[in-house]
């Protein structure tokens, strides 16, 4: 009888974890598919599209800049055909995600960015701050 208790409890535990570990690997991709759309929009010159990636408070911070049209035209003439790559991502205590990113320059200069991603939805994720 209790070796039945025993096995249910662990049977529970596992199912916890791997429904965790499911979630967290597709909250990864999600989050890790906004830094790579923004990374595409900056790298084409739409600072339309990529202002769409940034939530409330960092776009605010940001919109001034960004639509700048001298600063739109030196982020168009610096990552016009830059490669970058998504690195990986991990999860932060208070549930954002850090997306880790290379971008490499057109003259061969690489630049290493942080995204950090908050949720704001079952299924999508805004660039909070990057460093």
């Amino acid at each position: 009888m209790k070796v039945g208790k025993i096995s249910q409890a662990l049977f529970l535990s596992i199912a916890m974890f791997c429904s965790y570990a499911n979630t967290s690997a597709n909250d990864s991709l999600l989050a890790e598919n906004v830094a790579d759309s923004y990374l595409r929009a900056l790298t084409v010159g739409n600072i339309e599209n990529a202002l769409s990636f940034l939530d409330d408070s960092f776009l605010q911070e940001r919109r001034t800049l960004l639509e700048n049209p001298v600063y739109a035209q030196q982020l168009i003439d610096t990552y016009n055909g830059a490669f970058y790559e998504i690195i990986d991502s991990q999860f932060t205590i208070s549930g954002n995600v850090l997306v880790n990113s290379k971008i490499t320059l057109p003259n061969n200069d690489e630049v290493f960015v942080q995204f950090v991603m908050k949720p704001t939805s079952p299924d999508g994720f805004r660039i909070v701050s990057e460093n």
